[in-house]
């Protein structure tokens, strides 16, 4: 089945001709762009992943000529709807996101870098960093940062990305390139100056020589110097010239428009463009790009100013009790110079409690509202000194801070930041159909205006009957609310607009801005002519200049009022709507540029209206449909099990995370692509669930693409704010994809890998020796995808189960009375690694704990859920249901020897079937080392373990901190385990997930993508002092075994060794 289009199909050929990038117009693709972190859903025609400036070119002349509109996309987790759009999407984050050079006080990057990453060089290199911080998001590149201008919470200490350009290489509407760099040119006469300085030139910004001026009084003296001093290749000088033509227009009353709050982003910023040096007048073009949404230009390098790092950091979490005392606590605070004053409200600290109990020893139970407030200086006496004087003060009466907690030391500083993140996201952590939009998340207005303003809105919600959350930079006036809705609300999107209409006017009754530190997007750009009326009419000259044809990201910043309510997704519509694709081939749409009322021309016409569509065949096809029941049939097709779990994405990107003190998540990681995302799988499902695509899709080669990005860590489960159950969803792709097409041989054999191993152990010396033969794994290779690299163990002569049935008399259920257990035994510790269940039993029997080895139980069926296996997993997972739930009503305690295992067991039987008793086996069933743990932690394990010589490097696997809701910073259960061996040095290896994941490392497809993911890890463990290694999960032992010389042994085996058994 084709999902492209007959016109898809020549747009995908067509860039496919000229670009050396990636390009995908299939529908699956496009699902996956269709979103960002906002509210909206605007379906691409097609994504380009550009490798080169000269990949950009081609595309933007291309969509020039077709009149395609054309979408820079970073991270794609802006909440104003910036990054999405009906045109081709530019993904700059697969390829061009190179930090190319950096010197003593800058860098050079392209536009897909990652801020973090980059610091991260930037600090271990030269104790230097990029200042401007978007708001503590793990995953903002610097081509979002420079297109949103977004100065961030430390916007006092490092100002404005606008104010760190130093110079940037532009692809102009119609292809051209347009490179800016740092200098200075003379300019306009003395009478232009005075007249420039009389009307608008901000006094604040005069005289500063540090930027990219051109001079338009005279244009042929300026084309002169600039080619002469390389300063602007091609159009620049004419841009120059025309822009301080337009600028001139407007009156000093529209520029106060622009004045008042420190951080002020609606429409084009104009302050600090044209300036006054001496006696000439300069144009900045680098001042105009920054903040422009990628509607003037699309940059591909920037070269940006750095910043040192501080020397000495402070905190104080400041608790109210109430919000409109915070709000005046504001002023109060602002004499001391603070970096950074962040607000929290009573709701976000709630959640962040229940998230992290280490935060209420930071917050008091009765707080209304926090203030985190940092301060950085160049001596620790004095920067103590100034956080006391500072709370002193706010003790007064007239602010009542009724709580302080100083925040000094390096694991206050962690836990500090710690708390700044989490705070950001703790909203979306809210269950059930509880919702919190971010709709009004970028205001901004005065801080002597705050209590005001907090006052007025809180009175608007409540008339309107809903509830909001309060945070943001207060700092420098910025406030970020969250209505906080219901989606089953009835005329939800109506509530919604009303709310949102109320507290804009109110903003801008109060003299504040609706775009602070975020852009415009499709969610704010329509109110800028209503903030900004008299400089309206210069922003449509300035986008018309720039791109006369409305080819950049068309519908932001100078937009004709398109209504966001008809962009809204899906979970927040009344009713479903179809998207059609727009057709730019034959009879393409004539798009105009953007004129205002009264000039020639054709009308207004918004960004995304007349056009064209062509039928969306897909859909409509009978043989579709007719297959889409059958799936339905097969698949036991139940949307409502996992309907909550893929609205709870809200699409905030955090899973694109690339932190080393996360795991989420292991694929992206190395791919770098969106499809590797977990939000890609929520996107995709959400879309079949909307039947915006047909059950159908899901059997497409491009959703099993996206599929097979998934390997069932969980990672993205614990650390997705909003615990989203990724694994879920591409397990329900992978299942539709096997119920069309059926499975690999590969595929198949590592699904029943437990049955086929149980009768190769009769010729297990054979089989042993063609594990080792190289011809033999060339044909396993051939046959089977098994990669001839992969280092595999010996299957044994008898399974574990056969010799506990017949020779340890372990398969009946024991009728002495005290503690018992139930021991499932998977697949490796049965045919491959018998020692391992044989340590087990003779632990726990020495600690005088029953063992029954239930004959008729099963492999666990990880295998078949990574394969979609959906038939096969759900025989496996009503069997061991059946055994293990009758051994717990007989008072037993199912213990688990692997924790992928005990995922099984625990958490994904729940989605292959409605037996009640899955709830009784999830509830009773525990890893063997948390077992043991918990006896020791009750007194009632033997402690009498003999030394052990030996540092040991510990790895935790990714389903260990699933099954436990870990975090990386968590001690597991198997490494508190391993300490309570005497002389026995362990050390914790966390660099990451191996890369093995049960069989997707098993494929000779994915062999070197596992080895990459792993990378880090084997680095660590290759560590000299190291002498073995240690880790629950078989999967990690063969994977680090396969990359490392060095044995990798169960903790159960070392326990085992220490008690001398």
């Amino acid at each position: 089945m084709s999902l492209l289009s007959s016109a898809q199909a020549r747009l995908q050929d067509d860039l496919r001709g000229l670009v050396s990038g990636d390009v995908r117009c299939d529908r699956v693709t496009l699902s996956l762009y269709s979103t960002d972190a906002s509210l909206f859903e605007l379906r691409p025609v097609g994504v380009v992943w550009p490798r080169t400036t000269e990949d950009v070119v081609a595309c933007v002349q291309y969509a020039a000529e077709k009149r395609i509109p054309i979408h820079a996309r970073g991270a794609g987790t802006g909440t104003a709807g910036g990054a999405i759009g009906r045109g081709i999407i530019l993904d700059f984050t697969r390829y061009m996101r190179r930090l190319i050079r950096f010197g003593d006080d800058s860098l050079t990057v392209q536009p897909g870098a990652n801020r973090l990453r980059v610091n991260a060089i930037l600090a271990q290199k030269q104790d230097r960093l990029y200042g401007p911080d978007p708001g503590f998001t793990p995953t903002a590149t610097f081509g979002g940062i420079i297109a949103s201008d977004g100065a961030g919470p430390r916007w006092s200490r490092y100002g404005s990305p606008r104010d760190t350009l130093l110079g940037m290489t532009v692809v102009l509407a119609d292809g051209e390139i347009l490179r800016l760099k740092h200098d200075t040119l003379p300019a306009a006469s003395e009478d232009a100056v005075n007249d420039l300085e009389r009307r608008f030139v901000d006094p604040r910004r005069s005289g500063t020589p540090e930027a990219d001026y051109l001079s338009p009084a005279d244009e042929s003296m300026a084309r002169k110097v600039a080619l002469a001093r390389g300063i602007v290749h091609g159009r620049g000088h004419q841009f120059a010239d025309d822009l301080y033509r337009i600028i001139s227009t407007a009156s000093r009353e529209g520029f106060e428009e622009h004045r008042g709050i420190p951080v002020d982003n609606c429409g084009y910023r104009l302050d600090g463009v044209i300036q006054k040096a001496k006696r000439n007048v300069r144009v900045n073009l680098l001042r105009l790009f920054a903040g422009s949404e990628g509607t003037l230009g699309i940059v591909t390098e920037l070269r940006l100013r750095t910043a040192e790092q501080a020397r000495h950091i402070g905190a104080a979490v400041l608790s109210f009790d109430s919000i409109e005392k915070a709000m005046r606590a504001v002023s109060a605070i602002l004499p001391f110079q603070p970096a950074l004053c962040e607000l929290i409200d009573r709701r976000r600290i709630a959640l962040l409690v229940e998230w992290d109990r280490r935060f209420a020893e930071l917050i008091p139970p009765n707080t209304e509202a926090a203030l985190l407030v940092e301060l950085d200086g160049r001596h620790p006496l004095d920067l103590t000194d100034r956080l006391n004087e500072m709370v002193l003060v706010l003790r007064h009466e007239e602010f009542r801070c009724f709580d302080s907690r100083l925040l000094l030391g390096p694991d206050d500083r962690r836990l500090f930041l710690e708390l700044l993140e989490k705070s950001a996201v703790t909203l979306f952590r809210m269950k059930k159909t509880a919702v919190a939009t971010p709709i009004l998340d970028d205001m901004a207005v005065g801080c002597e205006s705050l209590p005001s303003i907090v006052h007025a809105i809180q009175n608007i919600f409540k008339s309107n009957e809903a509830v909001v959350s309060f945070s943001g930079h207060v700092g420098h006036g910025h406030l970020c609310l969250q209505p906080i809705l219901d989606r089953q609300t009835p005329d939800l999107p109506t509530k919604l607009k009303r709310i949102v209409e109320e507290v804009n006017d109110e903003v801008i009754r109060c003299g504040g801005t609706l775009v602070s530190e975020q852009v415009g997007g499709l969610a704010r750009s329509r109110y800028v002519s209503k903030q900004a009326p008299t400089l309206y009419p210069v922003f449509v000259k300035i986008k018309n200049l720039f791109d006369p044809d409305r080819i950049l990201n068309p519908g932001k910043v100078v937009t004709d009022g398109l209504p966001w309510t008809s962009c809204l997704r899906p979970s927040f519509r009344t009713r479903h709507e179809t998207d059609d694709f727009p057709s730019f081939y034959g009879n393409a749409a004539n798009h105009s540029a953007i004129r205002l009322p009264g000039e020639s021309g054709n009308p207004p016409d918004t960004a995304f209206m007349d056009v064209q569509t062509f039928p969306a065949d897909v859909e409509n096809d009978e043989t579709a449909q007719t297959l889409a029941s059958q799936l339905e049939l097969q698949l036991k097709w139940v949307p409502d099990r996992f309907t909550e779990t893929t609205l709870r994405c809200n699409g905030c990107g955090r899973c694109r995370s690339r932190l080393e003190n996360a795991r989420m998540c292991p694929m992206f990681r190395v791919l770098g692509d969106e499809s590797a995302a977990p939000r890609s799988k929520a996107n995709l499902m959400c879309d079949v669930l909307g039947k915006k695509l047909s059950l159908d899709t899901l059997i497409s080669e491009s959703s099993k693409r996206v599929a097979d990005t998934c390997i069932h860590c969980h990672a993205c489960r614990i650390e997705c704010p909003s615990e989203v159950d990724i694994s879920q969803l591409a397990f329900r792709c992978k299942a539709a994809y096997v119920a069309a097409h059926g499975m690999s041989l590969g595929d198949r054999l590592l699904s029943n890998l437990d049955p086929v191993c149980r009768i190769l152990t009769l010729l297990s010396c054979p089989v042993s020796w063609s594990l080792k033969n190289k011809v033999t794994r060339w044909v396993y290779d051939k046959l089977f995808g098994i990669p001839q690299g992969r280092k595999l163990p010996d299957l044994v002569k008898v399974s574990f189960l056969t010799k506990a049935q017949w020779t340890k008399r372990l398969a009946k259920p024991t009728r002495d009375p005290g503690p018992k257990v139930a021991l499932f035994v998977d697949t490796f510790g049965n045919l491959f690694d018998t020692k391992l269940p044989d340590a087990a039993v003779k632990i726990l029997q020495h600690n005088g704990i029953g063992v029954y080895v239930p004959p008729r139980q099963r492999t666990a069926g990880d295998n078949a859920f990574a394969c979609g296996d959906q038939y096969h997993a759900e025989i496996l997972a009503r069997r061991n249901i059946a055994v293990f739930a009758d051994a717990i009503r007989q008072g037993y305690d199912v213990v688990t020897l692997e924790p992928s295992s005990m995922l099984c067991l625990t958490h994904e039987y729940r989605y292959l079937t409605d037996d009640p008793d899955a709830e009784l086996v999830a509830a009773n069933t525990t890893d063997i080392c948390t077992y043991l743990l918990r006896l020791a932690r009750s007194g009632t394990l033997d402690l009498s373990f003999r030394p052990l010589e030996l540092t040991v490097g510990y790895h935790a696997p990714c389903r260990t901190l699933a099954t436990a809701n870990a975090t990386l910073e968590t001690t597991t259960d198997a490494e508190s385990l391993l300490r309570l061996i005497p002389d026995l040095n362990v050390r914790r290896l966390e660099r990451g997930c191996c890369g093995m994941a049960r069989n997707f490392g098993m494929n000779t497809d994915n062999y070197q993508t596992s080895l990459r993911i792993g990378m880090r890890l084997f680095k660590a463990f290759r560590d000299t002092q190291i002498g073995v290694g240690a880790t629950e999960c078989s999967s990690c032992k063969l994977q680090m075994e396969n990359a490392v010389d060095k044995p990798v042994l169960h903790p159960i085996k070392l326990l085992a060794s220490a008690y001398g058994l």
